[in-house]
């Protein structure tokens, strides 16, 4: 479906310049279709391939595997500007309503022909944008990626300053729960707070605190890999 969806952005833009980038596990195989073809280029933002915001095209496709992923490349300033933008997410925090981004400021959106925004499956959503002149493509990430994270009242922004870049902060969560990686160490003391890669707060707890708790403890613990 999603294949499909990014097939049919390419041939309603008529796009002549097309970047399609993509950037967490598995977004590879979401893009390997569509990537191809005159004029069409593809990025792996992941393994560190970058391109430069001197640049434009007619359109940027974006590819994100999850909140995280594109929170932390809507404030890079490699990406070229583009007169059309679609970005696909697909794996988000369960939400109470729909994530609609809004407008960067005041008059920075005046040429906006177009918006739409579709959920997808398995709690996936896309974008569309159309601009009458290419935009800045860090603008339209960002008022995507802090849709996706609405009904928190505080405006600071907290990616981790000391994240580093791309997806490795994912990677570093899942080597810290492969089997035996805590349990296997030979002292306790060898794992500190240090060893924990970088949370965003926004993406675990998208919606903040209520002003009432419950008495429950939760754990987070290693299950076959996989952080639950």
């Amino acid at each position: 479906m999603i294949g499909d969806l990014l097939t049919g952005a390419l041939r309603a833009h008529g796009a002549k310049s097309v970047l399609v980038a993509h950037v967490g596990p598995r977004t590879d195989r979401v893009v390997a279709g569509v990537a191809e073809g005159a004029g069409v280029r593809a990025l792996d933002l992941g393994a560190g391939e970058g391109g430069t915001a001197d640049e434009q095209v007619d359109l940027l496709v974006l590819v994100a595997a999850s909140t995280i992923d594109l929170r932390t490349w809507s404030r890079s300033n490699g990406l070229p500007r583009a007169a059309g933008a679609m970005i696909v997410v697909l794996d988000t925090v369960p939400r109470q309503g729909p994530p609609l981004p809004a407008p960067p400021g005041i008059g920075q959106w005046k040429g906006l022909l177009s918006s739409r925004t579709r959920r997808l499956p398995n709690r996936g959503w896309a974008w569309e944008f159309s601009f009458t002149d290419p935009v800045e493509s860090g603008e339209v990430l960002m008022a995507v990626a802090r849709s996706l994270v609405g009904g928190r009242r505080s405006p600071v922004e907290s990616i981790p300053s000391a994240a580093p870049e791309g997806t490795e902060p994912e990677r570093l969560w899942r080597r810290l729960g492969e089997p035996g990686a805590v349990h296997g160490a030979a002292e306790p003391s060898r794992l500190s707070v240090d060893a924990v890669p970088a949370v965003d707060e926004r993406v675990v707890n998208p919606m903040g605190f209520t002003r009432s708790s419950s008495a429950k403890v939760g754990r987070l613990v290693s299950r076959g890999g996989r952080w639950v």
